[in-house]
């Protein structure tokens, strides 16, 4: 079976996320817990803040499966909803099928390593 892995919507007021690291290659296996890829949401332009509005995010797989497909690069930054990888459930299926689900995932912020500065 194959699973779509989407964006999601990780914020009610974000527009578009960041691909900030892909954790995982084409053609790997990932298994519950798992890293698949890190974004960055900035809220500037649609929330006030008084501090830095940018938050980071890790998406991690609650799946096993293997990667098949990847729809993004660094940098890209795609809207909520908007399909980012294809998985399957055995490592050789064709893709010529439909996603028969999602790719269950983990959604958790992160401090960017640029967080962790001495001081």
């Amino acid at each position: 079976m194959l699973l779509s892995l989407v964006l999601p919507q990780i914020n009610p007021y974000m527009m578009v996320a960041r691909i900030d690291a892909l954790h995982v290659e084409l053609g790997a296996e990932v298994r519950p817990g798992s890293r698949i890829l890190d974004v960055s949401i900035d809220l500037g332009p649609v929330v006030p803040h008084d501090c830095p509005p940018a938050a980071y995010y890790r998406i991690v797989a609650r799946d096993h499966a293997w990667l098949r497909r990847l729809d993004v690069a660094l940098g890209d930054q795609p809207s909520s909803g908007d399909l980012l990888a294809l998985f399957s459930l055995d490592p050789d299926e064709p893709l010529a099928a439909r996603p028969g689900r999602f790719l269950r995932v983990s959604v958790a912020q992160i401090l960017p390593p640029a967080g962790w500065v001495r001081a």
